[in-house]
């Protein structure tokens, strides 16, 4: 935590229109801390609790995706550092060619504890043989935002379902819930810093920052691309962006 608050200093001794366009970055990088610590909680729970009864290699699973988890966190913190000297309005982007099947099955994995628990399916549709170019680290953390952002909405026993496609133009993804869905007024508002959408019925969906939405669409225009949600069919909605091939 001290490298934390040495960062957070750091940053308030810039101009103040770098501070706060820093700040907002930062807010977001904790909000996603959300995530990778609530697979740790989840699988730390099966864990102590069913562990005797769970065979040995979905035991060592668990263990395995709780250090993923964990070796998430500590990226998050890494990049929190390096916002703090970051003196632009641009946000810097690594671009690397990906395996789009191989990237996704690794984030889905990272739920694969919360899923459990909360009984609820995870389903993958991705060509073996797609590929797309990205930066990793970032897009990883939309992808994840996503998922989350699915498992507060989808009820027990529902199924969250995570696509991949392609054309000549664009890589498509897309991440789609059982939900209550999101009313049409509030569509292009949810991806507004801290905006809190409700639902059909007036009332707050979640609890959260509402910050989440906001990065992942920063970071999908700041691939080029761009992001919107739709009401999925049969009920829900459906989170779907769009890169440049």
């Amino acid at each position: 935590m001290k490298r934390v608050f040495t960062m957070v200093a750091s940053v308030f001794r810039r101009p103040s229109r770098t501070v706060e366009r820093q700040a907002e970055w930062i807010d977001m990088m904790v909000h996603d801390l959300r995530a990778p610590l609530t697979a740790i909680s989840s699988n730390f729970k099966i864990l102590s609790t069913r562990g005797d009864d769970l065979p040995p290699e979905m035991r060592q699973r668990f263990v395995a995706n709780t250090r993923l988890a964990i070796d998430r966190m500590t990226t998050l913190l890494d990049d929190m550092l390096a916002v703090s000297k970051i003196g632009s309005d641009e946000l810097p982007l690594r671009l690397e060619n990906v395996s789009a099947a191989d990237f996704l099955r690794a984030h889905l994995e990272a739920f694969e504890g919360q899923a459990y628990e909360s009984e609820i399916r995870c389903v993958l549709d991705c060509p073996p043989d797609l590929s797309a170019r990205f930066d990793p680290s970032l897009m990883g953390r939309v992808i994840e935002n996503l998922i989350s952002n699915a498992f507060k909405y989808t009820p027990k026993g529902g199924v969250i379902q995570v696509t991949a496609s392609a054309d000549s133009q664009w890589v498509c993804f897309s991440v789609r819930d059982n939900g209550s869905g999101i009313p049409d007024e509030y569509k292009q508002r949810i991806f507004e810093k801290y905006f809190q959408a409700p639902d059909h019925a007036g009332q707050r969906a979640r609890q959260g920052t509402g910050l989440g939405l906001t990065f992942c669409r920063l970071v999908v225009e700041a691939h080029g691309g761009r992001i919107w949600v739709e009401d999925a069919a049969g009920g829900g909605s459906d989170f779907i962006f769009w890169l440049p091939q």
